[in-house]
């Protein structure tokens, strides 16, 4: 998906949000040899010390070369921004109060 900011840039990006396939389509069309591409899916669990109550989370953790070797962990919630010829990972708020969806 393409997102614009302030009307003077773009950028690819996609949020994860537990959908593995979009994500990996989104890596694999910026990346030129699928095979540079593995990856793992994780969940972690904490406990919160108020309530005592297990929170999970998960995370993907990518490897793959795109002009250098990269290991980039995305977790839930975060998106994976691919700009100036790189991969990088940026929380929601962060994101989401710079950039607005195109279409």
């Amino acid at each position: 998906m393409e997102y614009i900011k302030q009307s003077t840039s773009t950028v690819e990006a996609v949020k994860y949000d537990g959908n593995l396939m979009l994500l990996m389509q989104f890596v694999k069309k910026m990346v030129e040899d699928e095979k540079s591409i593995t990856y793992d899916e994780k969940e972690f669990s904490i406990e919160d010390s108020v309530t005592k109550e297990d929170i999970k989370f998960k995370v993907i953790s990518l490897r793959c070369f795109h002009k250098k070797w990269q290991l980039i962990v995305v977790p839930h919630g975060h998106y994976l921004v691919f700009s100036q010829n790189k991969f990088k990972v940026i929380d929601p708020e962060k994101f989401e109060s710079e950039w607005e969806k195109v279409g």
